[in-house]
């Protein structure tokens, strides 16, 4: 009897902590043991390999056939651009797939503050959503998702806001 007790208890308390995990997932990113913003170059080279033959310019780096960009400043990840690894680097189908391959690269301190949809100056199209963070190790952080005619193209995660990539 009590090792069915203690058994039930232990459950009991697993699911109350996926349960209460996945209510705040969207407000405190779960860190997925992936290279991230904010590491030095030598973390993505030991997850993803040796950067694709002739991607290396200065301070850019691509890996998975183009999939992946990364941006290094003094050897530490500062900008990363994923595109659709299933998808041979094609958009993304929607929203949420984009998010499943974004924000990995967030550092797991990263709190979600707010969202804000990007547009063209007088054209008044949504041309990206952008997820803003705030990261004790970081700073402020955000995730761009660039629409590309009813899909999303890429995803950009960087230090600050992007107003300049849109």
């Amino acid at each position: 009897m009590k090792i069915y007790i203690s058994c039930t208890i232990a459950l009991s308390l697993f699911f109350l902590s996926a349960c209460a995990s996945s209510t705040t997932q969207h407000s405190s990113v779960m860190h997925r043991g992936m290279p991230h913003l904010g590491v030095p170059l030598s973390i993505f080279i030991a997850a993803y390999g040796k950067p694709d033959a002739g991607s290396v310019a200065g301070d850019e780096y691509s890996f998975e056939h183009g999939a992946l960009w990364v941006g290094v400043q003094s050897g530490t990840a500062v900008a990363i651009v994923a595109m659709n690894t299933a998808n041979n680097g094609g958009d993304f189908a929607d929203l949420q797939g984009a998010e499943a391959v974004c924000r990995p690269f967030l550092p797991s301190d990263a709190l979600y503050v707010r969202t804000l949809n990007l547009s063209k100056p007088h054209h008044g199209d949504i041309t990206a959503r952008e997820d803003i963070y705030e990261s004790h190790t970081e700073g402020e952080i955000s995730a761009t998702y660039r629409y590309d005619e009813g899909s999303i193209g890429d995803c950009i995660v960087q230090h600050g806001l992007s107003e300049n990539i849109v």
